[in-house]
């Protein structure tokens, strides 16, 4: 039996416990509360940490810790698995909501995306690794996000179409196609790829903000690009339809805040001119932008001034 103050060892029903193998710890990396925020929080910011809370009296956790050292070793790196014993380490177990054992909690980017308590079978384990841990189509579109972000086009557009021949129907992979191909003016691959958005995705929003810059474009060449509409304003400042199209131009070029205060002075002047094109405008950019960016919240209460 347990001592005082200890967890309770827990095995779901159905499994068996007679007869089991009895594991002996040192195969996977030990850690206590010195270690933990280095080997568990912020390692966890570069590979998932799955952590196995248990104890030596502890028979579930026993007949788990193999079946968790073998997932780790089949999955190649996908994660990293750490165990704490819980007597040595009762403080840690207590700021950790530890009540009963075998726990498992498994830490991505510093905080826990999932856990479960018990010894359970490897194959249901797996099903929650799966659920949980980034897919290879997710991490080839992290990879081409870093790939963005260092300036390789090129290995980006790589990186994301390897996540589509992975997963066709991956909604990041498709948004960062829709996103470049808005950037080069291609509306038939914008159309394309935000079609192929589930709208159940978390994504689709996001998406149909792209669909609805495609206006942008279409705009500012109608009016026959930035430098015909700058004249046209050096000549009449009055001229609403280039204030209109001259923040089309800006938001082509990714110019954000003058693109903002074009789409502005249209409301400030006229707020219905063209059925509210500007206003309509305007809130797509702050979806472009999303919702916590500064220019977006700077000017929600500029707008919010003239309707």
């Amino acid at each position: 039996m347990p001592a005082a103050g200890r967890p309770i060892a827990f095995v779901p029903e159905g499994v068996a416990t007679r007869g089991a193998r009895w594991y002996l710890p040192g195969m996977s990396k030990d850690v206590g509360e010195a270690e933990f925020d280095a080997e568990v929080i912020e390692r966890s910011h570069e590979v998932p940490v799955m952590v196995d809370f248990w104890a030596p009296w502890c028979g579930p956790c026993r007949m788990l810790s193999p079946v968790l050292e073998k997932l780790e070793a089949e999955d190649g790196g996908r994660f990293e698995l750490v165990k704490i014993n819980t007597d040595d380490n009762q403080r840690l177990a207590m700021q950790h909501g530890i009540q009963g054992i075998p726990a498992v909690k498994l830490y991505a980017g510093g905080k826990v995306v999932g856990e479960f308590v018990g010894a359970m079978p490897g194959a249901t384990i797996r099903r929650f690794l799966d659920e949980h841990l980034p897919s290879a189509a997710d991490e080839a579109v992290a990879e081409g996000q870093r790939r963005l972000a260092a300036g390789d086009r090129k290995g980006a557009m790589a990186s994301l179409q390897a996540a589509l021949q992975a997963d066709e129907g991956h909604a990041g992979a498709h948004l960062a196609l829709a996103r470049l191909a808005l950037e080069d003016g291609d509306a038939d691959a914008v159309e394309r790829h935000v079609d192929a958005i589930h709208p159940a995705a978390k994504e689709h929003e996001a998406g149909e903000f792209l669909r609805k810059a495609l206006v942008f474009r279409r705009e500012c060449e109608a009016a026959g690009g930035a430098e015909a509409v700058a004249q046209r304003l050096a000549a009449d400042e009055g001229d609403l339809d280039a204030w209109y199209a001259q923040g089309c131009c800006h938001a082509v070029a990714q110019r954000w805040e003058p693109a903002l205060e074009s789409f502005l002075e249209v409301v400030m002047r006229k707020r219905k001119h063209r059925d509210g094109a500007a206003h309509q405008a305007m809130l797509v950019v702050f979806g472009l932008l999303g919702h916590h960016h500064d220019l977006t919240d700077a000017y929600q209460r500029k707008l919010q001034i003239y309707t």
